[in-house]
């Protein structure tokens, strides 16, 4: 879904209609193949991608997000750095933003960091239960992002979640615990 988004962005969101989106499924599917999926998983996938970019790019904030005429647009942006985490073999870690880019708002800079997620609510879950659990869960990747992005930088950060499949930005405070 990530690599279909950034392309989405460099070719323009206005290219991607849905005759578009269905001539990519074979090539998706070929992705798939080669990640180690079966058959089956990977047709399940491809079908799931599909309706990810369908949905997102109906949606006007998913098309705002696609948008590549942002300030400082960037997409998939590996930001190499240390790190104490004693979970990884090396001090040096790679973090991977999926979308950032600066608005001008009010005449002030906000810059968004924006991670994508294909997950959605479960049978038993509300919405809002979801949308709380997810917040919490990647927080800590937020506020790394945030910070890498900060280096050097004075504007004003905004980080956020985007399902596509439930068309939903959510907007993740760093300040929060």
């Amino acid at each position: 879904l990530h690599r279909c988004l950034q392309r989405i962005v460099i070719d323009g969101p206005e290219r991607w209609d849905r005759t578009c989106i269905e001539r990519h499924r074979p090539f998706w599917l070929a992705q798939l193949r080669q990640m180690g999926l079966s058959d089956q998983d990977a047709e399940t996938a491809s079908q799931r991608i599909q309706v990810a970019v369908e949905r997102m790019l109906a949606d006007k904030t998913g098309w705002w997000l696609l948008d590549p005429t942002h300030i400082d647009s960037e997409c998939e942006l590996a930001l190499w750095h240390s790190t104490q985490d004693k979970t990884y073999s090396s001090h040096i870690r790679e973090s991977i933003i999926d979308r950032t880019f600066v608005e001008i708002r009010d005449g002030e800079r906000l810059r968004w960091i924006i991670d994508y997620k294909s997950s959605e609510p479960g049978n038993d879950q509300s919405q809002a239960e979801f949308l709380e659990e997810q917040r919490r869960q990647y927080r800590p990747q937020l506020q790394r992002y945030a910070s890498l992005m900060a280096q050097g930088d004075h504007t004003r950060i905004c980080t956020a979640l985007y399902f596509p499949m439930i068309q939903r930005l959510e907007l993740v405070d760093l300040a929060e615990n």
